[in-house]
């Protein structure tokens, strides 16, 4: 599985492994599936074998619902096999903020699993015994300027009023703990932390179909229509009818579903893999195993992988076929960030698509009677997809929605979509010339 082709023209020298993805080279294999031949009945159809279609798929066919899940390619091609891996605390609204949004009820529910989703995910893998190198170190948010370190006083503020406590980090303490320099300060999530996102994948589909669900890679859906007998969906290779369905192809939405890829937003994130660190290095970048991401709005996010490789991620740009000079402005970031990396071989290179909504919250979606979506996780899908990925399960198993951690709507598209491209151009040049300002003022 590879995100994007990268290709600079010429020889590759030692540093570069063009086409490689690190979690490739280290996931647990991937469960034995078939291509669709013929009709298939079942109760529920899923499409999208990521990690919030295969969670929703664990949770019905373990209440032993007749569950089968389609895939266009293979089990975590998209941001699911090739993301930071980081298990965060996460929606990018403040807890006051989403209560003037949603109103105090619903984002209560969803401020209260969202302060949970660590445990969530590593209960999942524990429960399951998921082989996915999880590591539940923790997660720092790292502010990057005084005007983030004073969103952060009010963060923690409105954290602890909720119950969650939050320790509060000093610049000294953010360099102590994860070698990092350039940060004043941060937020610390002791129920964070991360895991292999290809081999969790991977694990998750292993285990549904322990369960009973069954599993079509290489299925291309070309059409969903409901009807008063069910859904009807026709794939290449042959034909499922459902009783329901859910969709779940975040930043890989297309023109399915009428609609549906105009609310969200794909947008592109690269990373890079260095070797594995030497000695010298491992007590002086992320000693504690804590994940990092940062406060800017171009963000910087970092792990270590099992294997001590510092894997650091950021913005890319707007297409798929990435190549390796879209990896340069990353790798001075990280040298930045980590000065001891200069000299320190980059031995991998890859990206791929996330999926952004209009309020940067994840939307769960009813499309029409049978049919609903669950997308759009803006950077934050370790967790977030999890959560979603189960509470569709409780949707389509006869939840009351009022009990719901996400509450269901219907999608609405961006304004100027056909211009997105455009607009995220314009919007990106000046986040970074705000972060730039923002480091100026100090």
């Amino acid at each position: 599985m590879l995100m994007g082709t990268i290709n600079d023209g010429r020889e590759n020298g030692a540093d570069l492994a063009a086409n490689s993805c690190v979690w490739d080279e280290t996931a647990a294999p991937s469960p034995r599936t078939e291509r669709i031949e013929g009709d298939v009945t079942c109760d529920v159809a899923i499409i999208g074998a990521g990690w919030t279609g295969l969670r929703a798929a664990l949770g019905l066919a373990e209440a032993g619902t007749d569950t089968v899940v389609l895939e266009k390619e293979t089990v975590g091609y998209g941001a699911s096999g090739r993301s930071g891996g980081q298990v965060n605390l996460g929606f990018k609204q403040d807890p006051d903020e989403l209560e003037a949004y949603l109103g105090v009820e619903t984002a209560g529910r969803m401020l209260k699993a969202v302060s949970r989703v660590g445990d969530e995910v590593f209960d999942l893998i524990k429960q399951h015994n998921l082989m996915c190198d999880p590591v539940q170190n923790g997660w720092i948010k790292a502010s990057h300027c005084s005007a983030a370190t004073r969103r952060q006083e009010k963060q923690h503020a409105q954290w602890s009023r909720r119950g969650l406590v939050l320790d509060q980090l000093d610049g000294n303490e953010i360099k102590r703990r994860t070698g990092a320099h350039g940060y004043c300060g941060g937020l610390f999530y002791a129920s964070g932390g991360s895991i292999q996102p290809l081999a969790y994948t991977r694990e998750l589909a292993r285990v549904s179909l322990e369960n009973g669900a069954k599993l079509y890679e290489n299925t291309a859906v070309q059409s969903i229509n409901p009807g008063p007998n069910g859904v009807h969906i026709t794939c290449a290779g042959g034909n499922v009818k459902a009783s329901a369905v859910i969709i779940c192809t975040n930043g890989y939405t297309d023109g399915l579903w009428p609609g549906l890829a105009r609310s969200i937003v794909p947008i592109r994130s690269v990373q890079a893999a260095t070797e594995p660190l030497p000695v010298h290095l491992r007590d002086k970048i992320l000693p504690s195993g804590n994940t990092l991401s940062d406060m800017r709005r171009i963000t910087y996010y970092f792990r270590l992988d099992r294997d001590f490789r510092l894997c650091f991620g950021g913005l890319g740009p707007l297409r798929d076929d990435f190549t390796l000079v879209d990896y340069e402005t990353l790798k001075r970031g990280a040298e930045t960030v980590f000065p001891g990396l200069k000299g320190i071989r980059w031995e991998y290179h890859w990206g791929g698509r996330l999926g952004m909504t209009r309020d940067s919250m994840p939307q769960l979606h009813e499309l029409a009677p049978g049919v609903f979506a669950g997308l759009g996780f803006n950077g934050r899908g370790v967790g977030a997809g999890t959560m979603m990925g189960r509470v569709l399960a409780e949707l389509v198993l006869g939840r009351d929605r009022n009990q719901l951690d996400f509450p269901v709507t219907s999608p609405r598209s961006f304004p100027f979509y056909e211009f997105r491209h455009l607009g995220f151009q314009m919007a990106t040049k000046w986040m970074a010339v705000r972060d730039r300002i923002d480091l100026w003022r100090g």
